[in-house]
């Protein structure tokens, strides 16, 4: 929450900038813009400047020395209070950020048990069928995508055919970068469609298996085709 040389508003509501922190890990210049009233004990919308502060060992109170306090009241005027030594009071206070991993961040083992054995206490495991959707989404992702990366090496593969001698030799570099663009776009569109069932999902592994004997068959057979001439 408190990071130096930036303005951290991590807490909606809240603004805090150090400038600098030393070894002792003592904060220097320290500004504070409280505006929704997260320090209760100081009041209404207020500005904070302090020399110097430092977190206690729980990090749930800031220590300030050396500072003003800046608090506007209800009639509109602005009300300054110097102080040599302030505690503000950090406990409970919620930040903006989500502190639970994103369905990215969660590894396989706990996507694939959420699935299969539908366990609750697992984070981004609810029982629900956009929370089951999602998980598929992910699991096909990880599994998924990579197959067709040889898929898309056959397709790059067919430029080694290519013959000079023929018509359309410098269009196919052409041709064959649309194709494989298309099924790169084709993929990420697939997998997205891939978490709204089983069937879904077994489409979506299926189309490239099946593609990837078919292309390699094409392959062989131009390659034996060449090699006649």
């Amino acid at each position: 929450m408190i990071k130096k040389k930036q303005f951290n508003d991590t807490i909606e509501g809240l603004t805090i900038f150090v400038e600098s922190k030393n070894e002792n890990d003592i904060y220097k210049n320290i500004f504070i813009r409280d505006d929704s009233q997260i320090l209760s004990n100081i009041g209404k919308i207020s500005t904070i400047f302090a020399k110097s502060g430092y977190l206690n060992k729980d990090e749930k109170l800031l220590i300030l020395y050396n500072g003003t306090i800046q608090k506007l009241n209800e009639d509109g005027n602005v009300n300054v209070v110097k102080f040599e030594t302030t505690t503000l009071n950090l406990d409970g206070i919620s930040a903006k950020s989500i502190s639970d991993p994103k369905i990215q961040e969660t590894s396989t083992i706990n996507i694939l048990s959420c699935l299969i054995y539908k366990y609750t206490n697992i984070h981004n495991c609810q029982q629900n069928k956009k929370s089951f959707m999602d998980n598929r989404i992910e699991i096909n992702k990880r599994f998924g995508m990579p197959i067709f990366i040889p898929l898309i090496s056959l397709v790059c593969a067919f430029l080694l055919s290519s013959r000079n001698d023929k018509k359309i030799y410098n269009y196919n570099k052409y041709i064959y970068f649309f194709v494989g663009f298309s099924m790169l776009t084709l993929s990420e569109i697939f997998v997205r469609y891939s978490g709204i069932s089983w069937t879904h999902t077994a489409i979506y592994y299926l189309l490239p298996l099946g593609m990837l004997p078919v292309f390699y068959l094409i392959l062989i057979r131009k390659f034996k085709y060449e090699n006649l001439f």
